[in-house]
């Protein structure tokens, strides 16, 4: 299992011991590496700690700041959104990975901490699937698509029609 490495941006001190707590309790899935109070508190230490993943705290200031993390070439973390279910479209706007409602649910946040992973394992595969295809003199009769469930190796060729 790959760890995700993540980063709180809410200034809830109940939810920052949760969040401490389920790491503590599982070790191998989820570390906390730190917290800020809102998106432009937290720019200098997300340079420094280069987190998997931001949960956010989807406050009308935080969405309104978020574009300045996602124009940042230092930040490829990818985001959850907590709060109440009316931000929930905004967060998914903002291409969220998931969105928890408050109060967190231990089996809803795991539940979300393995969609990042797969979504990071993901991106890891297609990397490597196309650093091999342009690695190889070979392969210049085939094309890689991604979808959302899998990463395909189609020949030139096999293509009927393309629009």
């Amino acid at each position: 299992m790959l760890l995700i490495h993540a980063f709180l941006i809410d200034d809830d001190l109940d939810l920052i011991h949760k969040l401490e707590t389920y790491g503590k309790k599982n070790p191998s899935i989820f570390s906390l590496l730190g917290a800020a109070k809102s998106v432009t508190e937290s720019q200098h230490d997300l340079r420094q700690l280069q987190p998997d993943l931001l949960l956010i705290k989807a406050t009308k200031e935080n969405l309104k700041h978020f574009d300045s993390l996602q124009n940042n070439d230092f930040l490829d973390a990818k985001c959850i959104f907590m709060g109440r279910k009316e931000a929930a479209y905004q967060a998914f706007k903002l291409q969220a990975i998931d969105f928890l409602l408050l109060p967190i649910n231990d089996d809803e946040l795991t539940a979300a901490l393995l969609k990042v992973q797969h979504t990071i394992e993901r991106e890891v595969a297609f990397e490597q699937v196309k650093n091999q295809a342009f690695l190889s003199q070979a392969n210049k009769d085939f094309f890689v698509v991604s979808s959302i469930d899998k990463i395909e190796i189609i020949k030139f060729i096999e293509v009927l029609y393309c629009k």
